[in-house]
């Protein structure tokens, strides 16, 4: 990777240094004939410093040495981070969620797909916690007189917590 590929305008490159009892980070950015170098200890806003030349190519030339320089004291490349949060999820099949459905409310030939109108090889994430509104308790009565409204999954599961059949929390149903 050539140094103008390396330093393009605008990046941060970002490096950390841990030894166990030292952690910092630094990065550096070039912006058209300037670079901004910034350090600090890890958790820290740390400093910066902004040095202008005389133009775009003897930024990135110095950017680039002080880059090295960096990774010849022992800094490292900085992993990327992606935020997650972890939650207990239930993953359940459509035929065995079709014949759960089927089995609680008496029915013989609730869907799934039908009912989300979904194709193969999909997912569909449900949380249910248990809460039904009036429109919810008409429309799965409706669905016990033989109606079949769409989009009842979400209701049904509800209703199926509400009943204390099912735990609430996420569900993945897997098509």
């Amino acid at each position: 990777m050539t140094e103008h590929e390396l330093f393009r305008a605008g990046c941060w490159h970002e490096l950390v240094y841990e030894d166990g009892t030292v952690s910092k980070w630094w990065s550096i950015k070039v912006h058209k004939s300037t670079h901004i170098r910034e350090w600090g200890a890890l958790g820290s806003d740390g400093r910066s410093k902004v040095t202008e030349f005389a133009n775009a190519e003897l930024a990135r030339t110095d950017a680039s040495k002080k880059f090295n320089s960096q990774i010849s004291q022992g800094y490292k490349a900085k992993k990327p981070h992606l935020n997650v949060e972890t939650e207990l999820v239930h993953s359940v099949d459509y035929v065995d969620l079709e014949n759960f459905i089927n089995s609680v409310y008496g029915l013989e030939d609730f869907s799934f797909v039908v009912d989300q109108e979904c194709s193969n090889d999909s997912s569909h994430r449900f949380r249910p916690d248990g809460t039904l509104d009036d429109y919810d308790r008409e429309q799965i009565k409706e669905l016990l007189d033989g109606k079949y409204p769409a989009y009842m999954t979400d209701r049904l599961l509800n209703d199926c917590v509400r009943q204390r059949l099912i735990p609430a929390g996420v569900y993945i149903v897997e098509v």
